[in-house]
């Protein structure tokens, strides 16, 4: 069950073109990731926090 989530996953971003794959769930991530790198599909697969982490770089006030 878990494989065939898996190719559903990939296959849903492949569709997209997405190049970075956000998630909130750090199984999901690491299963995506494992997926996507199977599938020889070229994206990075982020927790959200990581994703806000890098959209407020900069932006911090001393």
């Amino acid at each position: 069950m878990a494989a065939r989530l898996q190719r559903r996953k990939v296959a849903a971003i492949a569709r997209t073109g997405a190049t970075i794959v956000v998630t909130a769930n750090p199984g999901c991530a690491m299963q995506v990731t494992a997926g996507l790198r199977e599938a020889g599909y070229r994206a990075t697969v982020k927790h959200l926090v990581e994703l806000l982490d890098e959209a407020y770089e900069g932006n911090a006030k001393p």
